[in-house]
């Protein structure tokens, strides 16, 4: 979790209640784009490349929440992406399943998760945590720095109707 203060947030979600409730989402969603975007990126220079497979299946992926009112987003290799790239690599699938709970997955399917933590056989390649550590603080004066700059652009688009 990141706990951070930042001055003149309080200031710009005062100024965002400002919008119609539609307007307000429309903007907490791109802002929270904006912000997942800066650890995406960190994520993809960290990641050790042999083919790039991994690499170029790291992105955004928005994420049903439970809590109304909650926007979710992951920053995770997307499974369809990596599958192709490994895919291409010729990289062999083994379906397994697993002695726990008896789920079936396929070496694809854990690969990213093999990296970062490591295996029996693989040491660890972490890519996800350190990119959050290093870019956690600067995402959220992102996100504040875009609702601040899109707040504007509303209202004044609100101004010429």
């Amino acid at each position: 979790m990141i706990s951070a203060k930042f001055e003149g947030m309080k200031e710009v979600m005062e100024s965002l209640k400002q919008l119609p409730t539609n307007l307000q989402n429309r903007v907490l969603v791109d802002a929270t784009k904006e912000m997942g975007a800066e650890i995406a990126l960190q994520a993809r220079a960290n990641v050790p490349v042999d083919e790039g497979a991994l690499r170029d299946s790291i992105g955004l992926t928005r994420r049903k929440t439970r809590t109304k009112g909650l926007i979710g987003f992951t920053v995770s290799p997307r499974t369809d992406v990596l599958r192709k790239g490994l895919k291409a690599q010729d990289v062999e699938k083994v379906t397994r399943v697993s002695k726990e709970t008896g789920f079936k997955y396929t070496t694809w399917d854990n690969y990213g998760g093999w990296v970062e933590y490591g295996t029996s056989k693989n040491p660890a390649h972490p890519y996800l945590r350190p990119a959050y550590e290093l870019k956690g603080e600067n995402s959220i004066r992102v996100f504040t720095e875009y609702v601040a700059q899109r707040i504007d652009k509303e209202i004044e688009k609100a101004r010429r109707w």
